[in-house]
């Protein structure tokens, strides 16, 4: 069965995994067809990377402008996603339906599963009161929710 790819800087490519595993639709418990990777550290490298530019890119753009940035309608999709699962812990319908659009099953698990991953990493991240590096603290103080000043 094939790995399914990994979503990194907004394009899906071949992980440099250290295994897979096999997922299930947590409605039904059936099993959802392939394996998806064990994403390696270098898989993790890549995406934060990706974060960081992306963080750089907006740094400029105040929180009430983000509405004027000319996101495509995934980009915008994923960004409620986002927002929607911080503040409410689940995707709405209509996020849902935006996001099943364009993307098959296995793209849908693969975001949500990012979009979980970072939650779970900034919760334990800032439970364990690890500093950010200095290029990340001047980066997050410009973020909406970032750490005040």
């Amino acid at each position: 069965m094939p790995t399914h790819p990994i979503l990194i800087a907004g394009r899906w490519c071949e992980a440099r995994s250290t295994g897979t595993f096999c997922a299930a639709d947590p409605a039904t418990g059936e099993p959802i067809p392939g394996d998806y990777p064990v994403s390696s550290w270098a898989d993790c490298d890549a995406a934060l990377a990706a974060a960081v530019d992306a963080a750089a890119a907006l740094g400029g753009t105040a929180p009430g402008d983000l509405d004027a940035v000319e996101w495509d309608p995934l980009e915008r999709a994923a960004l409620r996603a986002v927002d929607e699962t911080a503040d409410a812990g689940a995707v709405s319908d209509a996020t849902w339906d935006a996001l099943a659009a364009p993307l098959d099953e296995s793209e849908l698990i693969e975001l949500l599963m990012l979009i979980a991953h970072y939650l779970m990493l900034t919760t334990v991240l800032r439970s364990l009161r690890i500093q950010l590096e200095p290029r990340a603290e001047a980066l997050a103080h410009r973020v909406p929710g970032g750490p005040a000043d």
